[in-house]
């Protein structure tokens, strides 16, 4: 077939096809240009003045701008057609599109395939492509709106052979837009099952893509500077390779309200693939039970370069597994420097690692998470986040219910390249079998600080529920309590001598700690230096004091040790001065401890004991209705307090 310039050609079946195409061809308005050629496959009889024909393929050999607005457009009525066509394209903006959309407008192929094979080829002609013409509303060469396009097949003895590619739709050296589409059952041998672009911009509105199958990019494989996808379904596609839907490699990678589901990919990728972005965003879409089978990525594998900025904002990434590494997200590591990863109100529920990071997987990343929500995810190690050779910014977040059977169930941070800081977050009912570390780990020459911080009901079988091993931790209105651990609740040390801690308006009490040896301990610190004030360290039990704090000074603060009475010092190593006691409603014959401001036992709250109110231990800032509650200083939680 001669490849000629397209113009907008009308296409239709209808028992009344000079009707149809005046209801429907003739009456295109708004953005739509007007059609310059109609055609109809049941044509019979036509009396309009613009070209008819009978088919697509017969529209390209007669397409020329008719109507001088510097578009070429071909404009499809209702019915089933045949691909295997090409459009080239040269200065001119294309368009081919239908006039009732996919529904009712389908190119069908006979899935037996052929080397090219493409339902639809895009080519550039010899004339460099010009600007679109004043007026147009996509920055696009060729613009294809409301096909359903199935049931072609494209295979070659090598993979890289470009007819193997996009077997039902090809681009090359063409900004493509795609509106309004359906593409399923699409089969290539090489790259994008149902579409590739290679050199050029893609932008894809409205569409649906499924269960397609390629090597790499089951549904979609665009090989362009900027890949751009808004309102569109993935689903059930397969990659036999990396992106069960989406393979991107490019500069620009943008992700609008997109929806994949039960995508799969063999290696990497489950639902998007995306290499070389220096920017890439994801937002308000919906990830759900897509597998990485063999290696990393549940959901995504992302490798941007050095100092790339990626965004994911109102995402849900649901029930996604990886078959090594990063249940839902993998970050690819870089050589040199880390690049900045924001997660701003998503949720990261019930997703799955082998091996690590049932979240997520990174190193060398800048990562922040605000208004996160990690839920019940696992993995062999690290259920929560796993990072390396990063920084960690954690604000307005939870952590619930995921489950590690070696190692952290919430977060682990190893040789931590900037600080780590959480504020105004919660730690409740995680797990984890086995290990050092069951919760929280921070390694690193960097400061770690707690603010306004929950950690609650967390179980473990794990020397330690929280180790900070860095030269500095702060911590404030912060509550740990109702934990169970074998060994320490919290622990902080680095290199001896050099530690120092600040802690403020901290609660650790009534945490389980099953051994009874000198290393546990609800907190250890290996402080050369540093404060504990307006404190408790009290009820952790049933068999350890309530820890060892080093250098630091301890003030106007509780120690108080399970079944007896005050235990003076910091071992509970340094004299305490200035100290706060209370009642023991446990223990009533034990008066030691009535000194003012008396402990609260309210029936009511979760926790037995608290400050009373007036207590130094409350910090002044708090709203008025937690003073004498059983919660200190921390805010969050019921009534504002945690």
């Amino acid at each position: 077939m001669p490849r000629l310039p397209l113009v907008l050609v009308t296409i239709g079946i209808a028992s009344s096809a000079a009707d149809v195409l005046a209801k429907d061809c003739t009456q295109i308005g708004g953005a739509t240009p007007q059609p310059d050629v109609i055609a109809d496959a049941n044509l019979t009889s036509y009396t309009g003045t613009i070209p008819a024909v009978t088919s697509i393929d017969g529209a390209l050999t007669v397409l020329a701008d008719n109507n001088g607005d510097g578009q070429l457009a071909i404009c499809v009525e209702p019915g089933t057609y045949p691909g295997g066509f090409v459009i080239e394209h040269g200065a001119e903006q294309v368009w081919l599109y239908s006039s009732q959309g996919p529904q009712v407008t389908f190119i069908r192929g006979t899935r037996r395939g052929r080397v090219p094979g493409h339902g639809i080829e895009i080519i550039a002609n010899s004339v460099d492509p010009g600007t679109p013409p004043a007026g147009a509303r996509d920055d696009a060469d060729v613009l294809i709106k409301g096909f359903d396009v199935a049931g072609y097949a494209s295979v070659a003895p090598n993979a890289n052979v470009s007819g193997a590619h996009g077997a039902c739709l090809a681009a090359f050296d063409t900004a493509l837009s795609l509106r309004k589409m359906v593409f399923s059952s699409c089969r290539s041998g090489g790259r994008g099952g149902a579409v590739h672009v290679a050199d050029r911009d893609l932008r894809i509105r409205n569409s649906a893509f499924e269960e397609n199958r390629a090597d790499t990019g089951a549904a979609v494989d665009s090989r362009g500077p900027a890949t751009i996808v808004r309102r569109t379904l993935f689903a059930d596609n397969i990659a036999a390779g990396e992106g069960g839907a989406v393979y991107a490699n490019g500069d620009v990678l943008y992700l609008g309200h997109v929806t994949a589901i039960n995508n799969a990919a063999d290696s990497s990728g489950g639902a998007v693939y995306a290499a070389g972005q220096s920017s890439v965003e994801l937002a308000e879409g919906n990830y759900v039970k897509n597998t990485a089978t063999g290696f990393n990525g549940g959901a995504l594998w992302l490798d941007p370069p050095p100092s790339a900025v990626v965004w994911l904002e109102g995402t849900v990434l649901e029930g996604n597994d990886a078959g090594n590494d990063g249940g839902a997200l993998y970050f690819a590591p870089t050589l040199t420097t880390n690049y900045t990863v924001h997660l701003e109100e998503v949720e990261l529920r019930s997703n799955g690692a082998a091996n690590y990071g049932g979240t997520l997987f990174g190193r060398n990343l800048d990562l922040s998470l605000q208004g996160a929500t990690v839920a019940g995810n696992t993995a062999h190690h690290h259920a929560g986040l796993y990072l390396m050779n990063s920084a960690l910014t954690i604000a307005e977040s939870t952590f619930e219910g995921n489950s590690a059977a070696v190692y952290t169930a919430a977060l682990h941070v190893g040789s931590a390249s900037g600080p780590v800081s959480i504020t105004n977050s919660s730690f409740r009912g995680n797990q984890s079998a086995s290990g050092p570390t069951g919760l929280i780990g921070v390694l690193g020459d960097h400061d770690v600080s707690f603010e306004r911080v929950e950690i609650v009901e967390n179980l473990t079988a794990c020397w330690r529920l929280i180790a900070i091993d860095t030269p500095f931790l702060s911590i404030s209105n912060a509550l740990i309590a109702e934990n169970s651990v074998d060994g320490r609740v919290l622990s902080f040390q680095f290199l001896s001598g050099t530690e120092t801690l600040q802690a403020e308006y901290l609660t650790l009490a009534w945490n389980t700690v099953h051994n009874s040896n000198a290393w546990s301990q609800p907190l250890f610190a290996a402080a050369s230096n540093g404060f504990i004030t307006r404190s408790v360290l009290a009820f952790n039990g049933p068999n350890a004091l309530q820890g060892a704090v080093g250098g630091a000074s301890v003030t106007d603060t509780v120690v108080h040790q399970v079944g007896g009475g005050h235990v003076s010092g910091n071992q509970v190593s340094v004299a305490e001065t200035n100290p706060v006691f209370g009642a023991d409603p446990a223990n009533p014959a034990d008066t030691s401890l009535n000194e003012i401001p008396p402990w609260m036992y309210p029936a009511s709250v979760d926790y037995d004991y608290g400050p009373g109110i007036g207590s130094p231990m409350i910090d002044p800032s708090v709203p008025a209705n937690c003073h004498g509650s059983t919660e200190i200083g921390a805010f969050g939680g019921p009534n504002g307090c945690w």
